[in-house]
């Protein structure tokens, strides 16, 4: 599944959030997520299903990508993000 904003986001700085929102609260369960800039929603779809544990052979990348792309529109090698990351925040909610 792939969600992305119809519109490329301008230069400069910008607030870029994900919300997945689960359909219920048990394994595989799908749910709805959300692109959102600047507190807009700039994309959305829907993950028929989640995975049953978390699988993490990559760690935690922001920036890149340094075993799996998670996209076949680049690959390892060009998925270095090129401008500066201020902040990244994790939050999960019960």
């Amino acid at each position: 599944m792939t969600v992305r904003s119809p519109q490329p986001v301008a230069p400069g700085r910008h607030q870029i959030d994900v919300r997945f929102t689960i359909d219920k609260r048990e394994a595989t369960a799908g749910g709805s997520l959300e692109l959102l800039v600047d507190g807009n929603v700039a994309g959305a779809g829907r993950l028929k299903r989640t995975l049953r544990t978390l699988i993490n052979q990559d760690s935690f990348n922001v920036g890149c990508d340094t075993v799996s792309p998670v996209s076949p529109d680049y690959s390892i090698a060009t998925s270095n993000f090129q401008g500066t990351i201020g902040e990244v925040t994790v939050t999960l909610h019960d």
